[in-house]
C-alpha cells in the first residue's frame, strides 16, 4: 500500500540523493522530487480545504516522480558530444541591442492595448473569449506571440549577460525592456508568464553563480504578492474565492490540480483522446487532413473549488494510462537532464533554453508544458537557435 507519507519519505530520499550528486539546487530530480514532496506535505496538513487523494493518486505520483528523477540524472557527469555550432556559439550582441529597442516599444504597446481593454487587467476580456482563440481579435493574437518572443529575448540577454558587453547603454535598454515586460505580464493577468519571467531570472543568477539568498527571498516575495496581487484585481465580489484568506487562497489554488487529477484516475471525469499530441492534430485541422480539431479545453470540476488543471500527468494518463506516465516521465526527466548540461558545462545556448522552459519543472502540479504546447516548444528552439547560431549565406 502506498500511502502519503510513505510517497513524501520516498521523495524526500529522492530528494536527498540528487542534492547530493549533482550539489545544485536547480538540476530537474532536486527541482520535481523536492516540489511533489513539499505539495504532498501541505495536502495531508491542511484541513477540511480538499477531498482526500487516493491510493490510486499516490501510485501514479511515485511513478512519475522515480522515473523522472531517474531519467534526469542519467546524463548528469556524462559528456556527451554537441556540435560546435552549439557549444562555442553566442548570442549575437548586435542583433540583440536592436530586438531590445524594439521590443521595449512593443511591450509598452502591449502593456497599453491590454489595459486600455479593460480598464486595468485583461482577465475579463480575456476570459469571455477563452473558449476559442479564433475569437480573439487579430491585434491581440500577434502581441500574445510577441509576448512570448520577449520572454525569450529577456531569457537570452539575461542568462548571457556577462557575455554582451555591459556598457551604459546595453544596460538601459536591458532595464527597460525588463521593466517593460514585466508590467505586460502583469497586466496580461497571465500567472504562469509572471512566474516563468521571475524563474529565468533565477535560473540566469544561478548560472551566473551570483545567485545569493537575498535573491531567493525577493523572488519568493515577488512571485507571491504578484499572483495574489492579480488574483485580488481579476476577481469578481461575486465569486467563490472570495470566502478564503490570503493562505487559503494560495494553498487551494495550488494545490486543486492534485484532486482534479484523482477524479481522473477514478473515470469521474472523461476526456477526448489524443491530448498528448494534439499539435499534431491541430497541424493536420490547418492543412485540411483531418475534418475537425479534436480534444476540446479541459472541462472544470469542483473538488470542491472549480478547477481545470489536473497536473503533468494528465494527457499521459488520459491517452495511454499508467504506462504513458512512465514512459514519457523517462522521456521528459533524459530530455531536462540533457538541458541542465548547458549549466553544468558551460553551453550558453542550452543554459538558455533551460531557463526559459524551467517554471514547467516547478509548475508540474498544473499541467504539462512540453507536449501540451509542443508548438511553443519548437517555436522557443528555433527563436533561440538564430539568435545564437551564426549562418553564412
Amino acid at each position: 500500500m502506498i500511502s502519503a507519507w510513505v510517497s513524501i519519505f520516498l521523495f524526500f530520499l529522492i530528494f536527498l540523493f540528487a542534492c547530493y550528486r549533482t550539489r545544485s539546487i536547480v538540476h530537474p530530480a532536486v527541482i520535481v522530487s523536492g516540489i511533489w514532496m513539499i505539495l504532498l506535505i501541505l495536502y495531508n496538513t491542511a484541513q477540511d480545504i480538499l477531498y482526500p487523494l487516493s491510493e490510486e493518486f499516490y501510485y501514479a505520483l511515485c511513478i512519475w516522480v522515480v522515473t523522472f528523477c531517474a531519467g534526469a540524472l542519467m546524463p548528469f557527469g556524462r559528456c556527451l558530444k554537441f556540435g560546435k555550432f552549439l557549444t562555442v556559439s553566442s548570442p549575437k550582441t548586435k542583433l540583440l541591442k536592436w530586438l531590445l529597442r524594439i521590443f521595449l516599444v512593443i511591450n509598452c504597446f502591449g502593456a497599453y492595448k491590454y489595459y486600455s481593454i479593460g480598464g486595468g487587467l485583461a482577465y475579463s476580456f480575456m476570459s469571455t473569449i477563452k473558449d476559442s482563440e479564433d475569437n480573439l481579435p487579430l491585434i491581440f493574437r500577434i502581441l500574445q506571440y510577441l509576448h512570448a518572443i520577449s520572454l525569450v529575448i529577456y531569457a537570452v540577454v539575461v542568462v548571457n549577460y556577462d557575455r554582451l558587453g555591459r556598457n551604459g547603454r546595453f544596460k538601459f535598454l536591458f532595464v527597460a525592456h525588463v521593466v517593460s515586460l514585466f508590467c505586460w505580464s502583469f497586466v496580461l493577468a497571465n500567472k504562469t508568464g509572471l512566474i516563468q519571467f521571475i524563474i529565468i531570472g533565477f535560473i540566469a543568477l544561478y548560472y551566473r553563480k551570483k545567485l545569493k539568498i537575498r535573491h531567493c527571498v525577493a523572488a519568493l516575495c515577488l512571485g507571491i504578492l504578484g499572483i495574489f496581487c492579480m488574483q485580488i484585481l481579476r476577481e469578481k465580489p461575486t465569486d467563490s474565492n472570495q470566502e478564503f484568506d490570503t493562505g487559503k487562497f494560495i494553498l487551494v489554488y495550488t494545490l486543486s490540480p492534485l484532486t482534479a487529477f484523482d477524479m481522473q484516475l477514478h473515470h469521474e471525469i472523461s476526456f477526448f483522446p489524443n491530448k498528448t499530441f494534439r499539435f499534431f492534430d491541430n497541424v493536420g485541422y490547418k492543412l485540411g487532413l483531418i475534418p475537425q480539431k479534436r480534444g476540446p479545453a479541459d472541462e472544470w470540476v469542483e473538488v470542491p473549488v472549480p478547477t481545470n488543471v489536473y497536473t503533468v500527468m494528465h494527457s499521459f494518463h488520459s491517452d495511454f494510462g499508467y504506462w504513458g506516465i512512465f514512459v514519457f516521465a523517462l522521456i521528459l526527466g533524459v530530455f531536462w537532464g540533457i538541458l541542465y548540461m548547458g549549466i553544468q558545462f558551460n553551453i550558453p545556448f542550452l543554459a538558455t533554453l533551460y531557463a526559459v522552459f524551467a517554471h514547467s519543472l516547478i509548475l508540474q502540479f498544473f499541467a504539462d508544458y512540453i507536449f501540451t504546447f509542443l508548438s511553443v516548444t519548437l517555436q522557443v528552439f528555433i527563436i533561440v537557435y538564430f539568435l545564437f547560431v551564426k549562418h553564412k549565406l
